[in-house]
């Protein structure tokens, strides 16, 4: 129900006790603004809980490197912007977190396989 609450368009749905907003945001990983307005509105930092849900359509992943996998300086380069890839982007959600540590971060979930172009996405979810 939150989802459809989007802050500049539709006011905040209310549940029991909770005001619930859509912290989505135009940019890719923009969540410092909608934790600032979550601030304004409770007393305790704990009260605001966040979880983060990656919607790319190609997952970041670092593959399983073989020791023969080394095949010329081309496959190294390549696996060396993987890992720059995947650090640079999930660094950005890091420094969010630390930037609020006492805001309650719940969940922070990306896909691990490449997603349907349209129709519904099924979500499978392990501890990996």
């Amino acid at each position: 129900m939150g989802s459809v609450s989007i802050p500049f368009a539709f006011t905040p749905v209310k549940i029991d006790d909770l005001s619930l907003i859509d912290g989505g945001t135009f940019t890719m990983l923009n969540l410092g603004d909608p934790i600032e307005r979550c601030l304004d509105q409770v007393q305790n930092e704990r009260d605001v809980i966040v979880d983060v849900l990656f919607a790319m359509k190609d997952p970041n992943l670092i593959k399983q490197w073989e020791r023969d996998s080394f095949q010329n300086i081309f496959t190294l380069d390549k696996r060396s912007n993987e890992i720059t890839e995947y650090i640079e982007y999930y660094n950005e959600v890091l420094s969010i977190v630390r930037g609020y540590p006492n805001v309650t971060w719940r969940h922070i979930i990306a896909p691990n396989q490449k997603l349907p172009s349209s129709g519904l996405i099924p979500i499978s979810t392990t501890k990996e």
